[in-house]
């Protein structure tokens, strides 16, 4: 009895063996993963809540690494048999390649060089963002302030997009967005109080105290003056307001009046402009982990005679990231690309104001 016993328990122990759909579960699993981690949008909006505090990343390198994931992806895909799989896993997986093959093509043919279309675009999608992100607590509330100050990065890597875009003719019509700016206009505002990403701090859930509420509203006005309407840009009159705000740090767009009666914007605003585009991409390159803002006080600090940099701060954040530009090292021949560049698009137009 002893031996049948035992055959038994060993019968029992056995491990049956893996479901026939077993690796198109896993791939699908890793898949979604991905995807979630990739898009914190739609992370937050299927209700998964760990990257609440940022936006996706829009840079060509993201893209070019999300593209080779999705090639090995449908390697794995037609490497499963699909004879042994039920009827509805084998719907599932020629769907679930349909789906790859799209996005592949869509990498190949460059379609995130058009990053809007004639009624929406990644800025509208940003405006919608206090009535899609989660604001039951403290931790809401902070999330939403950090995503507000992702967004000036955000917004420059999808004009880098739609600057490659234009570089290749690979546009809209210009007649289907006749009045578009005023989508991004809107959010152009003076007071951060009376942007619609202000709506959040006029009113508080029960559970977040009168002292955090106190402290999320001054962080979250500052996150709009400098997150989200610097993203959008700045609407000025004159080309020395045009100049200012393109120094500033944060903005990723100036609008002014330019016609055939008011030509001054091409001789001075946009070589300014150009220039301060290229800076940034520049400083990028120098210094992939750092701002461009932070580049350029590291630059100074590096000039002949330079005894100490006082960069101005509005707040104790600005001048944690200030402080980051003493440790910066940048690369050998950095000063002299500046210099090129200065004198290429900017000193006729400023060198003899100062």
């Amino acid at each position: 009895m002893i031996p049948a016993l035992a055959a038994v328990v060993i019968l029992a122990a056995a491990p049956s063996p893996a479901p026939p759909n077993a690796p198109l579960a896993a791939l699908f699993r890793e898949a979604w993963e991905f995807r979630l981690r990739e898009d914190p949008l739609l992370a937050t909006s299927v209700g998964d809540h760990r990257f609440d505090d940022r936006l996706p990343s829009m840079a060509r390198e993201d893209l070019e690494r999300r593209d080779r994931y999705w090639r090995a992806a449908l390697d794995r895909l037609r490497a499963i048999d699909p004879g042994p799989l039920s009827p509805a896993d084998r719907i599932n997986r020629d769907m679930f390649e349909r789906e790859l093959r799209d996005a592949i093509a869509e990498h190949e043919f460059g379609a995130w060089r058009m990053p809007w279309n004639a009624d929406s675009g990644f800025h509208t999608a940003l405006a919608q963002l206090p009535s899609l992100v989660p604001l039951a607590t403290v931790r809401d509330y902070e999330n939403y302030v950090a995503r507000l100050r992702a967004m000036p990065v955000f917004v420059r890597q999808q004009i880098v997009l739609l600057r490659e875009g234009l570089r290749a003719g690979f546009t809209l019509p210009r007649v289907v967005l006749e009045g578009y700016d005023a989508t991004i206009r809107a959010h152009v505002v003076d007071d951060p109080d009376q942007s619609v990403f202000a709506a959040p701090f006029r009113s508080f859930p029960a559970g977040v105290s009168e002292a955090e509420r106190e402290r999320l509203r001054a962080a979250g006005r500052s996150a709009i003056r400098e997150g989200a309407i610097a993203a959008y840009g700045v609407s000025v009159e004159k080309v020395e307001e045009a100049l200012t705000a393109i120094a500033r740090p944060h903005v990723a767009s100036v609008q002014i009046i330019l016609n055939a009666f008011r030509l001054k914007p091409l001789d001075a605003v946009l070589p300014a402009a150009r220039a301060a585009a290229e800076f940034s991409e520049l400083a990028r390159d120098a210094a992939p982990e750092a701002t461009a803002a932070q580049v350029a006080l590291a630059w100074v600090a590096t000039q002949d005679g330079v005894s100490s940099v006082i960069p101005g701060a509005r707040n104790p954040e600005q001048a944690r990231a200030n402080a980051v530009a003493g440790s910066l090292e940048l690369p050998f021949g950095f000063d002299a690309v500046v210099r090129e560049l200065y004198d290429r698009e900017i000193r006729s137009q400023v060198h003899g104001r100062w």
